[in-house]
């Protein structure tokens, strides 16, 4: 019973720095959503390194991935006629007492945090490969994008994240 509560505080604390820091990401590209990508960007932060270590076995860190997100961005507005500089500043980011509670998402946002909810109560505390996980789930939309634009394939990714979190639960 301890175990499970020590997991569940462990889950939270998580949970608060996933959603926290995915805001802050979402804001600094001057959007008003947290989408998957910048789940995956705080993945990062997470203690158990599960995500980073995911994304080294393809050479990408936490910057490579948030470059590889600004690109995707820039060449989705100048496949739509927008011009460099003429898009506004970013958001300010503002710090709410608990931003994560009521956390504005996109639908791949939303998706994410679904499939992280879906894991449920199974004694396991949450943990950055669950993230890559949940946002693999996608078929389409910015992740699968992102990933060919990194030439991570989906499976390969998959599969590093499954083996990342299982070693991460075995050594718990």
């Amino acid at each position: 019973m301890l175990k499970g509560l020590k997991n569940a505080a462990s889950t939270l604390k998580a949970l608060k720095i996933l959603c926290e820091t995915a805001l802050v990401e979402a804001e600094a590209e001057g959007l008003a959503e947290v989408g998957a990508e910048h789940f995956l960007l705080a993945a990062f932060e997470l203690p158990d390194g599960t995500a980073r270590n995911s994304f080294r076995s393809f050479a990408v860190d936490r910057e490579g991935l948030r470059a590889a997100i600004q690109r995707h961005y820039a060449e989705a507005l100048a496949a739509a006629g927008a011009l460099p500089g003429a898009m506004p500043p970013p958001l300010p980011i503002t710090k709410s007492a608990s931003p994560w509670a009521t956390l504005p998402s996109s639908a791949s946002g939303r998706a994410v945090l679904e499939r992280l909810s879906l894991k449920g109560p199974t004694g396991e505390p949450l943990c950055g490969a669950d993230v890559i996980l949940a946002a693999l789930a996608a078929r389409r939309g910015v992740v699968p994008r992102l990933l060919a634009g990194l030439g991570i394939p989906r499976e390969a990714l998959e599969l590093a994240a499954r083996t990342e979190r299982d070693a991460w639960h075995a050594s718990l």
